[in-house]
């Protein structure tokens, strides 16, 4: 699930290890408290995305036509980024259109799916609110 070129399987652990950050401040992001640290996170989150989306072809995966596990890497980051239908994305399919259908084909994989609990996005919904996070406080709006 690496490339057999040696330089780029090592791009693609630094891809996977930029992944793993990414969730990381996504968490911070849905986390925070308030709005300056909310949008300082989220500010982050995105220019890493832009990063993404310069770095990807035309797919359908993150290396072209073969499934790697760079594509794995970012799963968990997706399927965060699609809780409650999508209201928390920080993927705007209009600026970033082969992260938003890279992230839609991989959500789509039966593994993906079954990576979580079924009742995942209720579970995500109530830590948030749980936590007074800034995302919670400002559902409505």
């Amino acid at each position: 699930m690496q490339p057999k070129d040696p330089l780029a399987r090592a791009k693609n652990r630094a891809w996977i290890e930029v992944a793993s950050n990414m969730l990381g401040n996504s968490y911070m992001m849905k986390t925070a408290t308030d709005q300056e640290n909310y949008e300082k996170y989220r500010d982050q989150l995105v220019s890493r995305l832009r990063r993404v989306e310069k770095r990807l072809g035309d797919g359908p995966w993150f290396n072209g036509e073969k499934f790697s596990l760079a594509d794995t890497a970012f799963a968990p980051l997706f399927t965060h980024d699609a809780v409650a239908n999508y209201r928390y994305s920080v993927i705007d399919a209009a600026t970033m259109p082969k992260v938003d259908r890279w992230s839609k084909r991989l959500l789509a994989l039966p593994a993906v799916k079954n990576s979580v609990v079924a009742d995942f996005e209720d579970l995500y919904q109530a830590a948030l609110e749980r936590g007074n996070s800034y995302l919670w406080q400002s559902r409505a709006a």
